[in-house]
């Protein structure tokens, strides 16, 4: 029984870690991890009153992602990529760095309303959106 139970331990932990590498890549030596994709027709930028609202049609999707040290986002390519292989730049992101040294950004991106959002590039890192938690 007690083999039993420590084999299923040692199942699910490889398990999580395979699902966690597939949304954990590399950019310039920092392990950058995507957390969500949310949908909205508004978003109000963390600590101001600025927001975005989407056009009529449209929708902002925003991305989250973690990385495991300070990074600095200005100048990299943050695309949003969909079924029909067209490329959506992001509006507008914002990154949050930490005293420990890790980062949190968000970026927010404008597609149109209900579309097939496939991947995520930020700079040399691209990851599959399929392989988020629904």
């Amino acid at each position: 029984m007690r083999r039993s139970l420590l084999a299923l331990c040692c199942v699910w932990l490889l398990l999580g870690a395979s699902c966690k590498s597939e949304l954990t890549r590399t950019h310039d030596g920092v392990d950058v991890t995507l957390v969500s994709l949310k949908r909205a027709k508004e978003f109000t930028v963390p600590g101001t009153l600025n927001s975005f609202v989407s056009n009529p049609g449209t929708e902002l999707a925003i991305v989250s992602v973690k990385a495991t040290k300070e990074m600095n986002t200005d100048g990299l390519k943050l695309q949003l990529r969909d079924a029909g292989s067209r490329s959506h730049d992001a509006i507008f992101h914002q990154v949050f760095n930490f005293e420990d040294k890790h980062a949190e950004i968000e970026i927010v991106f404008e597609v149109p309303e209900g579309s097939n959002l496939v991947s995520f590039s930020l700079g040399s890192a691209s990851f599959d959106l399929s392989k988020l938690p629904r």
